[in-house]
């Protein structure tokens, strides 16, 4: 539905929510390491970008690194966990 929208700053802020949301509920319910996890975050770190400073960022970032240490990509896990230490 939200595809339907105009691309406004609020659709995105919208479907930032949505992809969020959608991302712990998929850890929730088939853990960190699936790619659904990486997918969801992905795009919903892509609409922080777009949005600019958010509060969800960290929720973001956070639970990209945990799929990246699940999944043994040390390297870009250690990159989000800096980043993450910088929000902080």
């Amino acid at each position: 539905m939200l595809k339907a929208l105009p691309d406004t700053p609020e659709r995105a802020q919208q479907e930032l929510t949505l992809q969020t949301l959608l991302g712990s509920s998929v850890i929730a319910i088939k853990g960190f390491g699936v790619l659904e996890v990486e997918k969801g975050y992905g795009r919903a770190r892509e609409l922080c970008r777009q949005v600019g400073e958010t509060p969800q960022l960290f929720t973001v970032l956070t639970g990209l690194r945990v799929f990246y240490l699940v999944r043994e990509d040390l390297q870009t896990e250690h990159a989000l966990a800096e980043q993450i230490m910088r929000l902080a």
